[in-house]
């Protein structure tokens, strides 16, 4: 059976169907798409809200879970 190859999609680090399993960080999943995580995050889920939340940051970053952001740690 011969088949074609296609890109799995922008920020989609695994796919199937053309539909995305796995992004790459800084994005999380929403309906097989993949959607910009919040500044400096790393890893996020989409909430049912339709916001996303930050479950961890970059290094040299730490997540303020009360306003969901990742702040730039001090120096040192």
């Amino acid at each position: 059976m011969g088949g074609n190859c296609k890109s799995c999609g922008s920020n989609c680090n695994s796919c199937s169907w053309n539909t995305c399993g796995e992004c790459n960080s800084g994005y999380c999943l929403d309906n097989g798409e993949c959607i910009k995580c919040i500044d400096n995050c790393k890893k996020c889920t989409k909430e049912s809200n339709g916001k996303t939340k930050c479950e961890k940051c970059y290094s040299l970053y730490a997540l303020d879970l009360t306003n969901n952001q990742c702040l730039h740690c001090p120096n040192n």
